[in-house]
């Protein structure tokens, strides 16, 4: 990942308005690769799973903010140690990680050793996180 193009974003943006469940499933699919190996067959019973508890307008501000907001400026403004957990296919790349160190007033630290691991790397390795951020709290940068 870390590879997504303004037009991709305008496309998934397009998905997320023209029927919600599949913009999200799509989306989904991009934060974990693995999902796009689900037969076709479970396609709209995935979809109709991405709608439910999901407001529309609140997903489509989260992927715009993704794309679209600068965070430059307040990451500037970190002066407090700074844990990054970083998944082997993440949305965001190092050039992302290494801005950021280079950038926060406080200490940086990157775990990065979780083979497998998507965005959605809190729900793949729970404990292993839990493990880090504890460390990281006791322990600091």
């Amino acid at each position: 990942m870390g590879e997504q193009t303004d037009e991709d974003f305008l496309c998934d943006l397009d998905r997320i308005f023209d029927d919600y469940g599949a913009g999200i499933w799509h989306i989904a699919k991009l934060m974990d690769p693995v999902l796009a190996k689900i037969p076709e067959n479970y396609n709209e019973a995935m979809m109709s799973l991405c709608k439910e508890g999901k407001d529309p307008l609140t997903f489509a501000s989260l992927w715009y903010s993704l794309f679209r907001t600068d965070q430059r400026p307040a990451i500037q403004k970190i002066n407090v140690p700074f844990l990054y957990i970083m998944p082997e296919k993440g949305l965001y790349s190092m050039v992302t990680a290494d801005f950021i160190r280079e950038n926060v007033k406080g200490s940086f630290k990157l775990e990065k050793d979780f083979p497998g691991t998507t965005h959605l790397i809190l729900m793949e390795r729970p404990r292993e996180v839990a493990k880090c951020i504890k460390n990281f709290m006791e322990k600091g940068a």
